[in-house]
């Protein structure tokens, strides 16, 4: 007897179940590393059976501008662990984000750009320059200009915005 044939070979969700166990199983694809070499894989039920993969994503909210997640992103693509969801959900999901705790929420800076309406850039400036995270939240654009930008790490002395590679004092060079 053949195997089963299902007709939806040249689907999207074809591609995205192939793309799963490539990256996965396949020590030759350039994602392997972030997934097979980490010990991630497609479980049992899926990993030869497309059907199983397609009902479960006709159950869980599949749709053709959504893409699949692992909820636990040290975990295997199974059932219990995976979700359809945007690009931006997906990315913000990522292992290598971090997260900051403002007020008991924990979110991504992209994430924090969005609930406080102050450009991705900004945040991530401010953080860079050192800010408190309750700072970099909660200050109004443009309301702390003229002010030091962050205090130098050899010598402790505040440093202005236009003494940002060096230290005047010390001559410490960042």
């Amino acid at each position: 007897m053949g195997k089963f044939v299902h007709g939806l070979k040249k689907t999207r969700r074809y591609e995205i179940w192939c793309g799963m166990k490539k990256r996965c199983n396949n020590k030759n694809s350039p994602r392997y590393k972030d997934y097979g070499g980490r010990g991630i894989f497609v479980c049992g039920i899926w990993k030869d059976n497309f059907q199983e993969f397609y009902n479960w994503s006709e159950l869980n909210g599949y749709r053709n501008d959504l893409v699949i997640d692992r909820i636990n992103n040290d975990g295997d693509y199974e059932p219990t662990n995976c979700r359809w969801v945007t690009n931006i959900v997906n990315c913000n999901n990522g292992r290598h984000n971090k997260k900051y705790f403002h007020n008991g929420v924990e979110l991504t800076l992209r994430e924090w750009s969005w609930a406080t309406g102050i450009k991705y850039k900004t945040l991530k400036s401010r953080i860079d320059l050192g800010w408190d995270i309750k700072d970099v939240l909660t200050v109004k654009v443009g309301s702390r200009q003229g002010e030091h930008s962050r205090q130098c790490q050899e010598c402790g002395k505040f440093l202005r915005k236009h003494q940002i590679r060096y230290c005047s004092e010390c001559y410490y060079i960042y």
